[in-house]
Formats: structure tokens, sequence, C-alpha cells
């Protein structure tokens, strides 16, 4: 499931897209059960997979689509260091 199909090897974009679901879903959850900062966590890691597979999406798109990828990846880019940098703040 997580292989690519022409060889062995892991596909890391199937990785980080299931990384996001995940993250996506389960951020809220853990913030409710275990607080803010295991919510914070998650949703930053899953935030940096949205940007990675966005920054990779970027250089196979066509040429009409690359401003809006290039928006998205400084859009989710933003939010990753903004929730990195909120969890920073409560953990110290």
């Amino acid at each position: 499931m997580l292989r690519r199909p022409d060889g062995p090897g892991i596909d890391p974009r199937r990785l980080a897209g299931y990384g996001f679901v995940a993250g996506m879903v389960l951020a809220p959850f853990l913030a409710l059960i275990y607080g803010w900062t295991a919510g914070l966590v998650v949703m930053t890691f899953s935030l940096a997979a949205t940007t990675y597979l966005a920054f990779d999406a970027y250089h196979t798109a066509s040429p009409d689509l690359q401003p809006r990828l290039r928006l998205l990846v400084a859009v989710n880019a933003a939010l990753s260091i903004a929730c990195l940098a909120v969890l920073l703040v409560r953990v110290l």
C-alpha cells in the first residue's frame, strides 16, 4: 500500500499524504483528550506534510497551476511555522 508500483521502496508522497489525513483528523481529538500541546504537535506535522506535498506537486504541475501551488506552499508553510511557534511558546 505504501510501496511504489514500479519498485520495492516506500513512496514518500503516499506516506506524507496518509500522515496529512491522519493528522488533520486526529489533531482536534488529541487536543481535547491530551491538551493543546498534543494537538499542536500533530497539526504542525500534518501542515508540514501538506507543504511537502504541495511543493512536490509544484514541480510537476502544468505552468498554469504553478502560481496557485506556490501560494498553497507559502500558506501551508506559514501555518506550519505559526503552529511550531505557538508550540514552542507553550512548551518553553
